[in-house]
């Protein structure tokens, strides 16, 4: 699979059909980093809430990102363990972290 970048607009996650844990995702954050570091079908369902802009990264392009700017994937792996733990319960939901935290030099 491969990452989502939110250029303008918002996306709504959730999962399950009683849309739990509902989260609002909007401009520079990102979505996909579970199932594209996973392997695996993600958790959750995003939909657009308005129009929304999106830039997509498939895996090949973001696995060569990460050899130039490793921080890029340190970055995706703590974000995607942070919602995973969510998920699971093990932590309470905080804002989710904006991705314009992260400066590449």
């Amino acid at each position: 699979d491969g990452l989502y970048l939110i250029v303008s607009g918002e996306l709504e996650r959730f999962r399950g059909e009683a849309r739990e844990d509902l989260v609002t995702l909007r401009d520079g954050q990102i979505c996909g980093e579970v199932s594209l570091l996973t392997g695996r079908p993600s958790p959750f369902t995003v939909t657009a809430k308005c129009k929304t802009i999106i830039a997509y990264l498939d895996g090949k392009k973001f696995d060569e990102l990460v050899k130039t700017y490793p921080e890029v994937g340190a970055f995706v792996e703590s974000l995607s363990e942070g919602r995973l733990a969510e998920l699971d319960g093990l932590t309470t939901r905080e804002e989710l972290t904006d991705a314009d935290e992260l400066v590449v030099r």
